[in-house]
């Protein structure tokens, strides 16, 4: 599959905040599913909405007939369908890079240095973590704990990473470590080609 697509979500019904795109069948304009459809049309580009209906336009509510809406058969129109839910993945795809550029140009660079760090130890050990322990090649000499506390703290203000308490962990005592959020691997996998994270069977 494209990248756009195996990094986009689908979700069903009843998920329509969580999900990158939203598909609504209109045929018989169940309440449901327009509640979540109004819901979907205030809270999502429409570039990433896909209506379809077995009826006519005529048919629709007079809030979703100037919407485009896919009118389809059993037999036909999967192609268009296919189609629009390729363009909604592809909008999609294009918003996360615009806004992916937008937030890593507000990061300072010392934060940028912590991101890549992460992203290099995760690639020789994908349990590794960032931590006071092991700073890295880009915080040494005289203050470079408190750059690199400056860092972390900033990724994780802005949610770029999640802090992971152990209790028990070690003999003796707990241990902790930093890792990349969801939205913090989006940015390291945008800014380095080489650093991807580590799947399982992978």
């Amino acid at each position: 599959l494209p990248r756009f697509l195996e990094r986009s979500k689908i979700q069903p019904r009843g998920l329509t905040f969580q999900s990158h795109f939203f598909i609504a069948d209109l045929t018989f304009q169940n309440a449901g599913v327009i509640l979540e459809t109004g819901i979907a049309l205030g809270t999502k580009p429409n570039r990433q909405i896909i209506l379809i209906t077995q009826g006519s336009h005529e048919e629709l509510h007079c809030d979703l007939r100037n919407n485009q809406v896919i009118s389809y058969n059993p037999k036909g129109s999967v192609s268009e369908i296919a189609d629009a839910l390729v363009a909604a993945a592809r909008h999609f795809e294009t918003q996360a890079e615009l806004h992916i550029r937008s937030v890593t140009r507000r990061l300072s660079p010392e934060a940028i240095q912590a991101l890549n760090w992460y992203g290099r130890l995760q690639r020789d050990d994908r349990y590794a973590s960032l931590h006071a322990g092991n700073l890295g090649p880009y915080f040494t000499g005289e203050g470079a704990r408190q750059t690199f506390d400056r860092a972390t703290a900033e990724l994780r203000d802005k949610d770029f990473l999640w802090t992971d308490y152990a209790v028990g962990a070690v003999p003796g005592g707990d241990a902790s470590g930093m890792h990349a959020t969801e939205f913090g691997w989006a940015v390291i996998e945008s800014m380095w080609s080489d650093l991807c994270r580590t799947r399982d069977g992978t």
